[in-house]
């Protein structure tokens, strides 16, 4: 996750910081349909089935060698 990229990171149990992201991803909707459309993309090649299977296929053959 990138931070203003793919998404929007916050202190862990900072509300207020949370609170402010929030309004502003409401006082620009744009720029964050354009963060959710990178995220989303990213997301669905990164966790396709076939990826991770390719993943796992290459794990187990290191660990398996």
């Amino acid at each position: 996750m990138e931070s203003g990229k793919t998404g929007w990171l916050t202190p862990p149990g900072d509300m207020t910081a949370l609170a402010e992201q929030i309004n502003w991803c409401h006082r620009h909707p744009e720029v964050t349909e354009q963060v959710e459309h990178i995220a989303r993309s990213m997301a669905s090649k990164q966790f396709h089935l076939s990826t991770t299977q390719a993943n796992i296929e290459k794990v187990l053959k290191t660990q398996l060698a």
